[in-house]
C-alpha cells in the first residue's frame, strides 16, 4: 500500500499588463521662415482602437534639438508653437516616451527653414 503524505509547494506568478500600441501624428508646414513662430500639432491615439490618450507629454525636437514639449488635451492632441533660428532643411520629431500601460511611439516630418525676404521698404534710402 502507498500512502500519499500531503505536501505544499508555492510558485509565484507575476503577470504583467501588457502595453498597448501607440500612434502619434505630426502635423506642421511644409516651409517656415527662420527665427518666426509655427505652430507643430499632432494627435496621440491608441493603437488598437483609435481611442485619444489624453494627459500624455510629448516632446518635439528639430535635428534633435528642443523645440518644445504639451501635455495632450481630452482629444490626446498637443500643440507647441515655437521658431527655429537657423535656415535650412530640418527633420521634426514628434516623441511620446510611453507610459504605464501604453507603449512608445513617434512621428516625423520634413521643414525647409528659409531666410525672410527683404520687404521694399527695408532697404537703405539714400538722401544725395
Amino acid at each position: 500500500m502507498v500512502t500519499l503524505l500531503p505536501s505544499t509547494a508555492t510558485r509565484t506568478i507575476t503577470v504583467l499588463a501588457a502595453e498597448v500600441a501607440t500612434k502619434l501624428t505630426i502635423v506642421a508646414p511644409a516651409s517656415v521662415v527662420e527665427k518666426e513662430y509655427f505652430i507643430v500639432q499632432g494627435q496621440l491615439t491608441r493603437g488598437d482602437t483609435g481611442e485619444a490618450i489624453p494627459n500624455m507629454t510629448i516632446d518635439v525636437r528639430y535635428n534633435g534639438n528642443a523645440f518644445g514639449w504639451a501635455l495632450t488635451d481630452m482629444q490626446g492632441v498637443y500643440k507647441v508653437t515655437s521658431d527655429i533660428p537657423e535656415p535650412g532643411t530640418v527633420t521634426l520629431k514628434a516623441v511620446f516616451e510611453g507610459a504605464e500601460g501604453y507603449a512608445a511611439s513617434e512621428a516625423k516630418r520634413g521643414l525647409t527653414v528659409g531666410v525672410p525676404t527683404p520687404s521694399p521698404h527695408s532697404s537703405p534710402s539714400y538722401c544725395l
